[in-house]
């Protein structure tokens, strides 16, 4: 029998990509069944596609504060007076998100 060690790195990995691309599948199979209407075909891609623009926007935006954070909070733990620089790039990491949602806008709009 074999066994496999799989981490719980590897789970919350597995879950993300389900939770992203299982609503993308069902969206694109509901897209194509309504062939005989395509503004509504085209509707609903152009949606599915604000979604992951927001969606992976969103997550990567999280993933760098995150990583950022936790290096923020070290380096103000050993050096205080680095505390406004390190919120700049809090900020920039922040604007991943906001980059997501601008081009979503931009979908929507064109």
């Amino acid at each position: 029998m074999i066994v496999y060690n799989v981490g719980r790195h590897s789970i919350i990995r597995l879950a993300i990509l389900l939770t992203l691309f299982v609503p993308i599948i069902v969206g694109s199979v509901g897209a194509y069944a309504a062939e005989e209407n395509a503004s509504t075909a085209g509707e609903s891609l152009k949606y599915m596609a604000m979604a992951i623009a927001v969606g992976i926007g969103t997550i990567g935006g999280g993933y760098a504060v995150a990583k950022v954070g936790v290096a923020a909070c070290a380096a103000a733990a050993e050096k205080p007076e680095l505390v406004g620089r390190l919120l700049i790039y809090l900020g920039l990491a922040e604007g991943v998100c906001i980059y997501g949602t601008l081009i979503a806008l931009l979908i929507w709009i064109g």
